[in-house]
């Protein structure tokens, strides 16, 4: 998981899309932070990327298996 920080959500899901190279859309995030201030305002998020969830989703089957037999 990747963590980006911008003043707000979109920003934030901006910066990981154009870095990712992956549609805003596509993106699997969650909000890690959320500061306001009487002057700032500060997201956090945590994006995943679809192959780490493919490969923690096919080591948990392989655990599941190996464990079951």
């Amino acid at each position: 998981m990747k963590l980006y920080t911008a003043k707000t959500l979109e920003l934030a899901l901006d910066e990981a899309s154009k870095e990712l190279n992956v549609p805003v859309e596509n993106l699997i995030y969650n909000v890690v932070e959320e500061k306001k201030t009487l002057f700032t305002k500060k997201v956090t998020i945590g994006v995943s990327e679809t192959a780490d969830i493919i490969e923690y989703a096919e080591s948990y089957v392989r655990d599941v298996i190996h464990d079951c037999c």
